[in-house]
């Protein structure tokens, strides 16, 4: 959300029926609906992906990206002040208040199911990756 771009496998043949199977689809679709510009792509012989680095594509869909996660982050926070004390300690380092408030936030809003032992024990987080 700071402008800088991120590198990722990109799969041309995305399917629609493995986006949720695979780590390559989220981005390819975002990349293909325009929510994300190449800005430089590597044949990999390896996989048969194109190793890409993204970035947002322009000042519009920035601000939708900080609108969608402000909105989606507030839900899942009791009130509008308790939200706003959580990103304040995050923004001003008070690391022990924000950890607090973060495990908080995990306790109530992932269930059994994100965080399962087994095979995609750790699928959960990824969503917290850079």
């Amino acid at each position: 959300m700071r402008g800088e771009s991120v590198t990722t496998s990109i799969n041309k043949h995305l399917a629609f029926d493995i986006l949720d199977k695979d780590d390559t689809s989220f981005w390819s679709l975002l990349l293909f609906a325009g929510y994300l510009k190449m800005v430089d792509a590597v044949f990999n012989k390896r996989n048969s992906l194109y190793d890409c680095t993204l970035a947002i594509p322009n000042q519009e869909v920035a601000t939708f990206y900080n609108r969608f996660f402000e909105e989606w982050l507030l839900n899942k926070f009791p009130s509008r002040r308790r939200y706003d004390t959580f990103l304040n300690h995050l923004l001003i380092g008070k690391v022990n208040e924000f950890t607090r408030d973060l495990s908080r936030y995990l306790l109530q809003s992932a269930s059994f199911f994100d965080v399962h032992y087994g095979k995609q024990s750790e699928s959960f987080y990824h969503g917290f990756d850079p």
